[in-house]
């Protein structure tokens, strides 16, 4: 079976240059986590808008993502703060 891979674009390497080394160091941690336990566990899908998006949660960071199935990818476009990711 094929793996899975995370693929981040722009605007997510844009999002995440922007955090400290620290913050960093926990997202990709947590992304990394994702594509090992991906078949696991229940994606967080997200609304409105957002409808083809899911959600990653590491602390108070929101890492928003699509999935596409034919590719095996993760797609990460996002990384904010969880009070500004959906603006």
């Amino acid at each position: 079976m094929e793996e899975w891979k995370v693929i981040i674009t722009k605007s997510g390497q844009k999002d995440l240059e922007n955090l400290d080394q620290s913050i960093q160091k926990r997202i990709i941690q947590k992304v990394n986590w994702l594509l090992e336990n991906f078949q696991e566990i229940n994606q967080e899908q997200l609304s409105e808008k957002w409808k083809e998006s899911y959600k990653l949660r590491a602390g108070n960071w929101r890492v928003i993502y699509k999935i596409d199935y034919t590719k095996r990818e993760i797609l990460i476009f996002k990384v904010r703060f969880r009070d500004k990711v959906y603006k």
